[in-house]
């Protein structure tokens, strides 16, 4: 969960919304 320039991902992973992220990319 350690990714810089990536801070949406993290969100969505502590939702647990794994799509979330992949939307907005």
């Amino acid at each position: 969960h350690l990714m810089k320039g990536t801070p949406y991902i993290y969100q969505g992973e502590e939702l647990g919304m794994t799509n979330y992220p992949f939307e907005i990319n």
